[in-house]
Formats: structure tokens, sequence, C-alpha cells
């Protein structure tokens, strides 16, 4: 982007008219001509399919663990399908702002398992040193 020569044209009063996919496709169009612009997106749709495919998966196979059940995993297609949809037409800002959230609260389970693990932990510590005592 920045050898290409285009941050030169996309900036205008100090600000970057263009951003992320657009700015990169009219990177790779500026070297490469209409192929670079082709090429950067059908592998950004290509790499978007796939993840969205890849994260309906761990997530199926989550819930499907988690409930140790199979019937679970269609309702769980019906609603991924739903806000993925609803994911595509709104606002990017707010498809993000709502994704870095829902990211944020796994840590909620993560840090109370973390909590109720310390004592286990403290004791295998401890045991683990006296063998090692006890070794030498």
């Amino acid at each position: 982007i920045l050898t290409s020569g285009v941050m030169d044209e996309v900036v205008v009063n100090g600000e970057t008219v263009l951003q992320g996919a657009p700015l990169t496709i009219r990177a790779f169009e500026s070297t490469l001509g209409k192929p670079g612009a082709w090429l950067v997106a059908i592998s950004l749709a290509l790499f978007a399919f796939s993840t969205i495919l890849g994260w309906e998966y761990y997530g199926e196979k989550a819930l499907e663990y988690l409930t140790r059940s199979t019937s679970a995993a269609m309702f769980y297609r019906v609603v991924f399908s739903i806000i993925a949809f609803v994911g595509c037409i709104s606002a990017f800002e707010i498809a993000w702002d709502i994704a870095d959230i829902l990211n944020a609260l796994m840590i909620v389970p993560n840090a109370i398992c973390m909590i109720l693990l310390v004592g286990p932990l403290y004791k295998d510590m401890i045991d683990y040193e006296k063998k090692v005592k006890k070794s030498n």
C-alpha cells in the first residue's frame, strides 16, 4: 500500500478517504491492473466465507459438547444464520462493536474457571515441590 503510491492519492486534507479492503484493492489495482483488484476481491470473499463457516462449525461443536446433544445443532444453525445475515446488512461499525462485545464476554467463564482452579493448582504445586525436594 505504501510503496504503490496509493496513499498519496487517497489522503485528502489529512484524512484517509479509503481504508481497509478498498484501499488494498486500489493498491493492487495500481500495480497489477484489473487482475490485481480481482485477486484481492476474490481472496477477501473466500476468506470471509471460510471464516463464517469455521466459526459456525466451531460454535456448533462447542454447543454439542456442552449440551451432550446433537439436537441443539439445528437451533444453533438457524440462530447463527440469522445473526450472520443481520451482520451482513447492518452498518460495518455496529457489526464490529457487537463482535467485540461478544468476544469480550468470553472472559467471564474463563475468569470464573481460573478463580475456581486456584486452590487445586496451589495444592498440585506444593505436591510437586515436595516431590522435587525428595528426589534431590
